[in-house]
C-alpha cells in the first residue's frame, strides 16, 4: 500500500512512509494467534507450530528456519548477515493452507541441519551449472546456536501478513 520504489534522493521519505504504514499495521489486533516451540538436538531441529483463528481458505501458514547471525566476509562488505532464511519447514515453500480443527491447527516440523546445508549447496551448484551466475559457497554450515523459527500467516489473495512470530530454538543442554 505504500510507495514501493522511488528515486534514490527520496529514499528517506519513502522509508519513513513505509515504516509508518508498517507500524500502523502492527498495532492492529489480529484474529489469529501463533504458538511456536523449537529445539535443536544433535543437529536436528524439531518443533510444533499451533495456530488459532477463524477458518479462512485464503490463509496460508509459513514456517521458515532462519539463522539469526551469519558471518560472511564476502564482496558485499557486510560481515554479519541477519535472519538468513535457510529452509522452509512446511511441505512446500508456499506454506500450508490453514485448516483448523476445533479452532486450532498443529503443524509439527523437523529438519536435519546437515541435510539443509546439503540441499542449499546442491541448489547453488545447479544454478551455476545452468549458467545462472557464480557464487562463493562460504558460511553454508548452520550454527545451531543461531537458529530461529519464523512462523507467519499470509492471505493468499492479497499477500497481507495476518500474524507472525519468531522464536529462538532451545538447545539440548548436553550439546552445548
Amino acid at each position: 500500500q505504500g510507495p514501493g520504489a522511488a528515486k534514490w534522493r527520496d529514499k528517506e521519505k519513502v522509508y519513513n512512509r513505509c515504516r509508518q504504514l508498517a507500524v500502523s499495521a502492527m498495532a492492529r489486533p489480529s484474529e489469529f494467534e501463533i504458538e511456536l516451540d523449537a529445539k535443536v538436538d544433535h543437529g536436528l531441529l524439531t518443533g510444533t507450530a499451533q495456530v488459532r483463528g477463524p477458518t479462512d481458505r485464503r490463509v496460508r501458514i509459513h514456517l521458515v528456519l532462519v539463522e539469526r547471525g551469519v558471518l560472511f566476509p564476502g564482496r558485499s562488505e557486510i560481515v554479519i548477515h541477519r535472519n538468513v532464511a535457510r529452509a522452509s519447514l512446511t511441505k512446500t515453500a508456499n506454506g500450508e493452507r490453514f485448516r483448523p480443527q476445533d479452532g486450532v491447527m498443529r503443524i509439527p516440523f523437523q529438519a536435519s541441519l546437515d541435510r539443509v546445508r546439503e540441499r542449499n549447496e546442491a541448489y547453488l551448484d545447479e544454478l551455476m551449472a545452468n549458467g545462472q551466475g557464480n557464487c562463493v559457497k562460504i558460511s553454508m554450515a548452520i550454527d545451531p546456536e543461531q537458529i530461529d523459527v519464523v512462523a507467519f500467516l499470509r492471505a493468499s489473495d492479497s499477500g497481507e501478513v495476518l500474524q507472525a512470530l519468531q522464536v529462538q530454538a532451545t538447545q539440548d543442554e548436553d550439546v552445548k
